[in-house]
This record gives structure tokens, sequence and C-alpha cells, in this order.
């Protein structure tokens, strides 16, 4: 699972500091930070401790990355307050996943950034695991992810417009589109059947998809390229992070649980680029737009 934290910037003011968080951040590790107040970055920037120019360097080369991995967040911030007490505020209707400041606090959810380690609660986070076939089990994984990207990536290559793909989808794209529109969504899926079958397979599916407005979703059909790659592994791509799936993207028989775990960079850019426009990793079959309005065919 992909969580939210807050971090005071008084807690990040040099570069050893910065570096043990930009090691521990990113959606592979399960952790981002949330951008709190707005100007976060610049605050962290503000309160840069070192003094001497290489060490500033290294200091804004850290902070660049760290960038990154940092989440815009809706929570009110008050400057007549400090860092901490607005942060606890918001946290009583927003929570954040923990707050990490650089005093001890009593509260669990309250961490003291000198005295984090990989198994301090609250920071110690799931890379992995299992859940649910269901619908429900499938879009609560995602969820944190989903609403944070903009550019994503289903890729089943057994996806079928069946209920057992179909509603996992809707369940997910929920999550995608709340309150905005991706700039893209796409399903990857080897190709079976013909062009005017999978058209129609759509038109079946597009009812139950409720997009919206100017929302829309593309399916792309691939074929495997004779000793090339095989289009084996289930993931959600997207391009803030990628979480493999182990069993699908589809609901199985009651009390059937499917394997998951959080992608590194590298392997979800990877994964991510051969999915890419122009991309010839897999043969193009064809691609499809599905809108409210209907189901048309698309250049790739």
């Amino acid at each position: 699972m992909v969580h939210e934290y807050a971090i005071e910037p008084d807690a990040l003011i040099t570069w050893e500091a910065l570096r043990f968080f930009e090691g521990k951040l990113g959606c592979g590790h399960g952790r981002l930070v949330a951008k709190y107040p707005s100007k976060w970055l610049h605050l962290v920037w503000e309160r840069c401790a070192e003094t001497s120019t290489r060490k500033r360097l290294m200091f804004q080369e850290t902070l660049a990355r760290i960038g990154n991995r940092v989440i815009k967040t809706g929570r009110k911030y008050d400057d007549q307050d400090d860092w901490l007490t607005n942060a606890k505020r918001v946290h009583l209707a927003q929570p954040f996943h923990a707050i990490i400041a650089i005093k001890p606090g009593d509260e669990p959810h309250i961490l003291c950034a000198e005295e984090i380690t990989e198994e301090t609660p609250r920071w110690a986070v799931l890379a992995g695991g299992t859940i649910p076939r269901t619908s429900e089990g499938l879009a609560e994984l995602s969820r944190p992810l989903l609403e944070i990207s903009t550019n994503v990536r289903f890729v089943d290559q057994y996806f079928s417009c069946a209920a057992r793909h179909g509603r996992p989808l809707v369940a997910m794209l929920e999550h995608a589109f709340s309150g905005r529109a991706p700039s893209s969504v796409e399903y990857h899926l080897n190709a079976n059947g013909t062009g005017d079958w999978f058209r129609g397979e759509l038109e079946g599916i597009r009812r139950r998809l409720d997009l919206a407005g100017d929302a829309s979703i593309s399916f792309v059909r691939w074929r495997r390229v004779e000793g090339g790659e095989n289009m084996h592994a289930r993931y959600i791509l997207t391009n803030r992070g990628g979480i493999r799936i182990d069993y699908g993207l589809d609901t199985g028989e009651p009390g059937e649980t499917s394997d998951w775990n959080l992608l590194d960079e590298a392997t979800r850019e990877q994964r991510f680029m051969q999915f890419e426009k122009g991309a010839r990793v897999f043969e193009l079959v064809d691609a499809w737009r599905v809108t409210a309005a209907g189901v048309s065919a698309i250049q790739w």
C-alpha cells in the first residue's frame, strides 16, 4: 500500500537527514510526502543548514529528487500557527498515515524524525501481501496510487468485457477519475478475436463504465513478437508508481486471494515504457477509445 506522510520542514535541515528520507520515499517504498503546506519544498530549502557550497548543492539535488515523491494536498494551512499545530489540526479531518516531527509526541501517529527505524509503527509499511480477489480488494489496493496519478496503464493479457474484469475496472476507474480527469487511462491486453468482435464487446462494457464528460479509456491490443517478451504479468502502472497483481485484474471465486507487490522505480519505468506509443516490444494489433458517446478505432 502507498501511504501519505506529513514531514516537518525543520526535520530536514541537513543533507544527511534529507538523504535518509529520500532513500525511504517513493511509491516503491509505499511512502509519499504531503505537500503541506503548498510551499513545503520551499520551506525545506529555506531551512537548509548546510554552509559549504558543495553541501548546499548536494542538498538541492536531493531535494529535487524528493520533489518527485511529493503529492498535493488540499488541507488548509494557517500561517499564524506553527507547522506541527497545523498538521495536528488537519489530521483530525483528513488523516495522514503519520506526522513526522522534530520532537516526539504522545499521539501514536506522531513520529520523531531522529528515532525512526524500519520497525517503527506507522513507518513500517507493506510492499507486498495478499488481497481478496474481489472488486473491492483491487480498488482499495490501487486507490492511493490511482488518486495521485495522471497517466494510468492497466495490463492484463486475459482481459475480457465480462463482469469478472468489468466490475473491478469500474471500481478502479472511480478512483482514477476522482475529482479530476487524468491525462490518459489505458488498458493493454492480448488480441483475441477480430476487431469487429472486440468493438462489440467494448460497446457492451461502455454502459457500465459510467464515463462522464470528456473522460475516456483506451484499450490497446497486442500480439507477441516471435522470440520476444510475453505479456504475462498483470500490472497497474502509472506515472507515479506501479503494482504487480499476481492472479490478474479480475475477480475470482469466493475466498480466493491474489499476491501483490509494489514495483521499484526501475521496474516500473521499464514496464511502463513497454506500452508507450511507438514501442516495439509487442506487435500492435489495434486500439480503441471508449467514451460516454461510443467506441471508436484510434491510431496508436
